[in-house]
């Protein structure tokens, strides 16, 4: 009997961690982002980004946490962002953002989703950061999705200097696990 209640357990855990996460890539004209999402525990979610424009050798990475409100079909998620970048031609800076995201599902297999985070708490020279894309995400098959949208990510300076990191077209491939 408590093996069979053991084995119940486990396969229940198992089955609750399928797609509990996600690994993404995206490449843009300028820039390649890696994205990472584990569900911690439902609403909560823990992600990880970085983004690298190589036109600029500029790099963004980030740790977000995330509390996920389901809405029928759709999900609207809030939460922050600790935002570390290194810039080429102005050096190491953090900021911290607060910002959420929206998927909206289409039909079956497609959906559109939406994302913005604005770090309004900065460090040395940095006044503010912003991250936004929007897009459409196709399922391919069951734990895999192409995605395409637009980024943009800018930081602003002290001096109302802005430098934009990510600003155009990207598509990309999404794994779910």
């Amino acid at each position: 009997m408590k093996n069979t209640i053991a084995a119940a357990l486990g396969a229940m855990m198992i089955s609750s961690l399928a797609q509990a996460g996600s690994l993404s890539t995206t490449i843009g004209s300028e820039y390649l982002g890696l994205d990472f999402t584990q569900q911690l525990s439902p609403p909560l979610s823990l992600s990880a980004q970085l983004l690298n424009n190589f036109d600029h050798d500029d790099t963004l990475a980030s740790v977000g946490l995330a509390y996920t409100l389901p809405l029928g079909a759709a999900s609207v998620s809030v939460g922050g962002r600790a935002n570390w970048y290194s810039l080429d031609q102005h050096g190491d800076e953090m900021t911290l953002a607060i910002g959420g995201d929206v998927q909206i599902p289409i039909a079956k297999s497609l959906a559109i989703y939406g994302s913005a985070y604005w770090g309004p708490l900065a460090t040395g020279n940095l006044d503010a950061s912003f991250d936004g894309r929007v897009g459409v995400n196709w399922r391919v098959m069951n734990s895999v999705a192409l995605d395409a949208g637009y980024r943009y990510s800018s930081v602003e300076f002290e001096n109302g200097h802005q430098h934009d990191l990510a600003n155009g077209a990207y598509a990309g491939v999404r794994v779910m696990f």
